[in-house]
């Protein structure tokens, strides 16, 4: 059996862990600080969502751009997530249509603008 967790570069880790939850869903499962009393020094977090895991890295310790990379995420909570992602504001790449599979997708955009392509089960 074979897992993979996406690894993607944002800016802020205090601002792309409260997206990450209240829109997809992730919960925290660690994050590495430079200093556990300063919220600003978190520098690397894993989250979790079922069975799925996602790393999130700040670009300035990751040593690339933030923002330049994404994944898919197919789940049986497909309206779930794009209603949140509405109430949020979150910014839509495309809203719900068709992909050239057959199945309904949206894509979002998180604050550093990578990229995340929500697919219905």
């Amino acid at each position: 059996m074979m897992h993979i967790a996406p690894v993607l570069t944002v800016t802020s880790l205090e601002a792309a862990l409260p997206w990450y939850r209240d829109i997809l869903g992730f919960e925290e499962v660690f994050v590495n600080r430079h200093d556990e009393a300063e919220e600003a020094s978190a520098f690397y977090a894993v989250l979790s969502a079922e069975t799925s895991f996602l790393h999130i890295g700040r670009d300035l310790e990751m040593e690339q751009i933030a923002g330049q990379s994404g994944f898919e995420l197919t789940t049986d909570r497909f309206d779930e997530i794009h209603a949140a992602a509405k109430a949020h504001g979150a910014s839509f790449y495309f809203d719900i249509c068709l992909n050239p599979m057959g199945d309904e997708n949206f894509a979002l955009n998180d604050p550093d603008n990578n990229r995340i392509v929500v697919v219905r089960e």
